[in-house]
């Protein structure tokens, strides 16, 4: 029945695509062989339906409709010709009520009740209506944009025997002429790894040989353990363009505040369109969190008030010697020591326990000892045989969490 289901799924899909114009009858059609064949049983089909979503695409597409049909789109484009100086000011105008609209209606609505006066002022102005789409789809949707500019995300491999740190050579196979920057998450989430500065240089001559922007992720840049020393990348390449995020969020255990920052550093000319377009963002769609910045400074003022927690008998210390010792008692689990944040990502046998989906073993273990784990693939790891452990609840919370895997893998095997 799941082989047929997936079948049937594949099929659609292809006439979906092959179709478009009877798409509406393709869906229908699927649905009654899904339910003639039993796999969706009659009595679960209304139920199994999610009916808010439904009517809440047919209401935004219905609003669309009107709003095109309507001709507001020709008067709108009229208006803003008019009232604005430039094609510049026009797209700013466009962008503004995009972003007015967004906070009433669908974001994918929004593109399609301001796309139509977009195309329709680029016509009248003869001008391409790239620009315009592009910040109508900043303005409206951030994934969207972020689609529409191509981005395609490339994983690299952290060598678990090298304590987690990147495999160089992976990542140089993987550079290609289409490749435009290079992530570094330094201290690691979700290894817990802390990368030296032999490391660090090797990442950035990469990034140098290959002209590419480096996103440095040092979050976690202060809860270092064992005597560790963080190294910020930017220090190490000057003559590169390193875009550095940090906050007090992790640091000073204040998540909730939303205080974070980034920092653009070295040859900015390399990224001078990133930065126009960030502070065009900035400027239509981002606001700060004022309340919270008044935290930042005596925040920095203060790196060290938080290093207690770090040494022994220090909370986050004890906790990760608590984890680490209620881990080494399972047998099938083995891991990696952290040396920085709050995780650890162990690895467990797969093949012992026959695990083929790591998400299904989380939540097998989830329904059964309601004790939650995030799997491996969550963290773009592609076997089924990893898992990360956020360590902060109190040791005793730890060590009775342990002690239920540890319960659960005794008789566990992944149907």
């Amino acid at each position: 029945m799941k082989t047929t289901a997936i079948v049937l799924f594949i099929l659609t899909y292809v006439l979906l695509l092959s179709l478009p114009k009877h798409r509406a009858k393709i869906a229908l059609a699927t649905a009654t062989i899904f339910v003639a064949l039993g796999i969706l049983p009659f009595s679960k089909v209304f139920t199994t339906v999610d009916w808010n979503v439904i009517l809440m695409i047919a209401g935004t597409m219905g609003l669309v409709s009107l709003f095109i049909d309507s001709k507001m789109p020709s008067l709108l484009a009229d208006f803003i010709i008019a009232k604005t100086p430039n094609v510049k000011w026009a797209i700013v105008s466009l962008s503004l009520f995009a972003g007015i609209i967004s906070a009433f209606v669908d974001n994918v609505a929004t593109v399609l009740m301001v796309a139509p006066v977009a195309l329709t002022i680029c016509k009248k102005l003869n001008v391409s209506p790239v620009s315009s789409i592009i910040a109508i789809s900043v303005a409206s949707n951030l994934q969207g944009a972020a689609t529409l500019a191509g981005g395609n995300v490339v994983h690299y491999v952290c060598d678990e025997k090298s304590d987690w740190i990147p495999d160089i050579a992976d990542i140089k196979r993987k550079i290609t002429q289409r490749t435009k920057a290079l992530v570094v998450i330094n201290p690691n989430n979700p290894t817990g790894a802390l990368y030296g500065v032999d490391v660090l240089e090797q990442l950035a001559q990469i990034a140098r040989e290959n002209n590419l922007i480096i996103f440095a992720d040092e979050i976690y840049d202060r809860l270092l353990m064992d005597g560790g020393s963080h190294t910020s990348i930017a220090a190490l390449a000057p003559d590169l363009c390193v875009v550095t995020l940090n906050g007090l969020s992790k640091s000073h255990l204040i998540a909730g505040y939303r205080c974070g920052w980034m920092s653009i550093s070295g040859n900015k000319e390399s990224a001078k369109s990133y930065i126009e377009g960030l502070n065009m963002l900035s400027s239509m769609r981002l606001c700060s969190n004022v309340p919270a910045q008044r935290a930042i400074k005596p925040a920095l003022e203060n790196l060290d008030s938080s290093d207690y927690l770090l040494k022994p008998g220090g909370r986050i210390y004890e906790q990760r010697e608590t984890i680490c010792r209620a881990l080494d008692k399972i047998d099938g689990i083995t891991y990696v020591r952290p040396k920085s944040a709050f995780y650890v990502f162990p690895k467990i046998d797969a093949k012992r326990f026959n695990i083929t989906s790591d998400e299904q073993f989380v939540l097998d273990f989830l329904r059964e000892k309601q004790v939650l784990l995030v799997h491996g693939g969550g963290f773009h790891w592609e076997a089924p045989d990893h898992f990360r452990i956020v360590y902060l609840p109190e040791p005793s919370i730890l060590e009775e969490s342990m002690e239920k895997l540890g319960d659960f893998l005794k008789t566990y095997r992944q149907a």
